[in-house]
């Protein structure tokens, strides 16, 4: 629930109607210099006070991301790829399993965990983050947010600041894609920040194709949905991001363009993706099981199963997908998907505890134990480790 001081925070910045404008050229709002901050008497002071209270609340919240080596590897692409913005931005790695990032009004940038898990490379994130640099420095919510006021749309206006500030509580995904007064206005916006974070990608060193390569990700799962014959494809994990950024056939073919005539990176582009993430993925991938949308992870999964590094653990996601859907043979699905994972790269020790645990209660004693056996040397210490030795010796 929003607390009422915060609406009425929202609603006195946002709508007041005698408030100044600070607009740069007659071409539109200007472009954001470092250090910028804005006037005290404008209407975007006020929206950036709200922006400063959500990130506020966001430090401390549950969904905020404390691990040292992720938020280590964003804050250092941040820097790279925002260059003279680096002092300005503050990044935020959040626990949400859905694919987005976000830039605040007020320089505060919010990188999903289901973004996290869904880009194959350093590059592809580096894609998104630089995109979202540009949405900050060119003051794209600033428009947005003026234009959705301007139409007296007060639900888009709560929607694109809690878009706009990382805020769960405030963003309802039926509230983002119902924003359809302002797609129209927004699609210039995606252009720019399309052409300006594919400057910024190259100049940092990433690979140019990393761009393109993003929305044939998104492209690929829609497609992949149709092929399973979901009842629908709408893949609502997506719908966030691909609200304001729709990703189109001539989208990523534009991109493509571009990085075919970009000059390609005299040193091979850094990779520290998976490297930085050995610490959470499991939980981010655990996070997209919990959603209770089998059909749409269930194309995720089986996408990053064909060129993924750690198929273990991707395995092991599936296996819990079918476990916990529980339908009929859901079970011996989910235990081939068990035992694929334990001989797999990237095997979780919790895969083996789990074939383990399904033998036994199948009366599969031999079978059971030499799993809890690898179990216990695959994790040593683990807590359920007097449980497990009681098995072994019964």
């Amino acid at each position: 629930m929003i607390a009422r001081p915060f609406l009425s925070l929202v609603a006195a910045a946002l709508l007041a109607g005698c408030v100044t404008h600070e607009t740069g050229s007659a071409t539109g709002i200007a472009t954001v210099s470092p250090g910028y901050k804005p006037d005290v008497k404008t209407d975007e002071a006020g929206i950036w006070l709200t922006a400063d209270k959500a990130e506020a609340e966001l430090l401390d919240s549950a969904n905020r991301v404390r691990d040292p080596a992720i938020n280590a590897l964003v804050s250092d692409m941040v820097c790279k790829l925002a260059a003279e913005h680096c002092g300005d931005l503050r990044p935020y790695v959040v626990r949400l399993p859905h694919f987005n990032a976000t830039a605040s009004p007020n320089g505060s940038i919010s990188i999903w965990s289901g973004l996290l898990i869904r880009a194959r490379t350093e590059s592809e994130l580096a894609a998104v983050i630089g995109h979202e640099i540009t949405h900050y420095t060119r003051r794209h919510s600033l428009a947005r947010i003026r234009n959705a006021r301007d139409n007296t749309d007060v639900a888009a206006i709560f929607t694109l600041l809690g878009a706009a500030a990382g805020m769960p509580q405030v963003v309802q995904l039926t509230n983002v894609i119902a924003v359809g007064n302002i797609q129209a206005f927004s699609r210039d916006n995606e252009r720019e920040s399309d052409a300006e974070g594919f400057n910024r990608l190259v100049k940092a060193g990433y690979e140019p194709a990393a761009a393109a390569d993003v929305w044939k990700r998104i492209l690929d799962l829609r497609k992949a949905k149709r092929e399973f014959e979901y009842e629908s494809y709408e893949d609502r994990s997506v719908r966030l991001f691909v609200a304001s950024h729709p990703p189109t056939e001539e989208r990523e073919k534009s991109l493509r363009e571009l990085a075919e005539k970009a000059a390609k990176p005299t040193t091979p582009p850094p990779d520290r993706l998976r490297q930085a993430l050995a610490g959470v993925r499991l939980d981010f991938l655990l996070d997209e099981v919990k959603l209770g949308q089998f059909r749409e992870s269930k194309a995720l999964f089986e996408l990053l199963l064909k060129d993924d590094p750690l198929p273990g653990q991707i395995h092991y996601a599936l296996g819990e997908l079918y476990r916990k859907r529980a339908k009929e043979d859901d079970e011996l699905v989910a235990l081939s998907h068990f035992h694929q994972a334990c001989e797999a790269v990237g095997a979780p020790p919790e895969a083996f505890r789990m074939v383990g645990t399904m033998r036994w209660r199948r009366g599969e004693t031999e079978q059971a134990k030499e799993y809890f056996r690898r179990y216990l040397n695959a994790a040593p210490n683990a807590g359920d480790r007097d449980l497990i030795t009681h098995y072994l010796g019964s």
